[in-house]
């Protein structure tokens, strides 16, 4: 999923998908020496970005071979890498900009401001502050950030395009725009997701997906029906919460490491170039960003390691509910053999040991995962799906189908389809 560093590993969006892990916070694995940082500007906003951009550029020299050798030696030899080398070093540098020239002066004036103001009751203040940021940023992300990686276009299988809106309207998903992108320029992955809030949602699709599934639209179907059902069971909405509750606790627990000298000072800070102070509450204060970078590296980081594990447990089995919701939806058999065809195209470890499984898996194994649907199907048997295709291709109007099939509220979509069927 795209990823936003903000002290934390942050969700872009609703069961957003991406390629691109951009650095966009004000936190690096590794924090700067204290002796890299001139003293200019002791305590205040520009003494707090050089650190972080020292920090950034020593994790930008630890990533670049790593990332080198993960691109061009590692997906070149399987395949999957379609990248120039130039093309590379610009995603590259496009992403440290953002990270050090927009996200870490918003982000860092933004904490500084609400501490200078707020003083020891800054917690919940932050916490408000970077909830509005996580949900702006669900919208920023695929309107303007990923647009500087990737071409937007419409859907160009008309057929398909109609069968998606169709579908979504029988789900009462409210889908705006669809969107498909060129994936495949960078990487031949597969990927989809869908992002917004209310009435206002937007799916994408990766050239990739479309290619892999041979251009299959039920085989497409079925992999949206799948999201849907995510959308469906409010699963997006705890994946929405869990950052919050992190926001939360982050928010409260970094008090001690801004109002309390002691950590920066073992980390080989002096404390008079980055104490700063409050006029409005005769109080003095780590600078926020210095004091965000060094907690994190000392207690956060080591903290949130723990964390995926337990999360990947409830993820494993959000994905088995989204594929029986699309076995409901009567795309049983073709997400099956969709997930054949994406895991063999993306070489995936269909069976890998449990253990590894268990630690680092957000979905179940893909042969797990099959099986659950082969027996959801063998155990439920729901009827072969042909209402909307059938009503689509056959250019039935709705309006010459009986009212009370088409405005009934006691029949679920399903049953409307069936009874449909049943009409013809």
């Amino acid at each position: 999923r795209g990823a936003a560093k903000v002290g934390i590993s942050i969700a872009s969006g609703a069961s957003v998908v991406d390629d691109h892990a951009i650095a966009v916070g004000i936190t690096c694995p590794i924090p700067a020496p204290a002796a890299w940082v001139p003293e200019i500007a002791p305590g205040g906003l520009v003494h707090g970005l050089l650190y972080s951009w020292i920090g950034a550029v020593i994790e930008l020299v630890i990533d670049l071979p790593l990332s080198y050798y993960s691109t061009f030696v590692l997906e070149e030899r399987h395949g999957f890498n379609k990248q120039s080398v130039g093309g590379w070093l610009r995603d590259k540098a496009i992403s440290f900009a953002l990270q050090c020239f927009v996200f870490q002066p918003l982000l860092g004036g933004s904490m500084m401001f609400v501490v200078r103001y707020t003083g020891r009751k800054f917690p919940n203040y932050l916490f408000a502050l970077a909830t509005t940021m996580l949900v702006g940023f669900t919208y920023v992300y695929p309107a303007v950030i990923q647009p500087l990686f990737n071409k937007f276009s419409e859907v160009k299988d008309e057929q398909l395009k109609n069968e998606i809106h169709a579908l979504a309207a029988e789900l009462k998903f409210p889908l705006t725009k669809l969107y498909e992108i060129d994936g495949s320029k960078r990487s031949s992955h597969s990927n989809a997701y869908f992002y917004g809030f209310f009435n206002n949602k937007r799916i994408v699709l990766y050239d990739t997906l479309i290619g892999q599934l041979g251009g299959d639209r039920d085989q497409v179907l079925a992999v949206l029906c799948h999201e849907f059902g995510h959308w469906k069971k409010k699963h997006t909405v705890f994946l929405l919460a869990l950052p919050l509750v992190q926001f939360f606790l982050m928010s409260h627990t970094l008090r001690n490491a801004i109002f309390d000298t002691k950590l920066v000072v073992d980390f080989g800070f002096d404390p008079h170039t980055v104490l700063t102070t409050s006029t409005r509450w005769s109080l003095e204060f780590v600078n926020p960003l210095v004091a965000l970078e060094v907690y994190s590296a000392a207690y956060l980081t080591p903290l949130m390691a723990l964390l995926p594990p337990a999360v990947n447990v409830v993820s494993r089995q959000f994905e088995f509910q989204a594929d029986r919701f699309a076995t409901d939806m009567g795309y049983g058999e073709q997400l099956i053999t969709a997930l054949k065809k994406i895991s063999s195209e993306n070489k995936g470890c269909i069976d890998p040991d449990w253990l590894y499984c268990a630690l680092n898996y957000s979905h179940p194994p893909m042969l797990q995962r099959i099986a659950a649907v082969e027996a959801y199907l063998a155990k439920t048997k729901p009827a072969k799906r042909k209402g909307v295709k059938w009503i689509i291709e056959s250019n039935v109007p709705i309006s010459s189908l009986p009212e009370s099939v088409t405005t009934s509220p006691s029949l679920s979509p399903q049953r409307r389809v069936n009874k449909v069927m049943e009409e013809f």
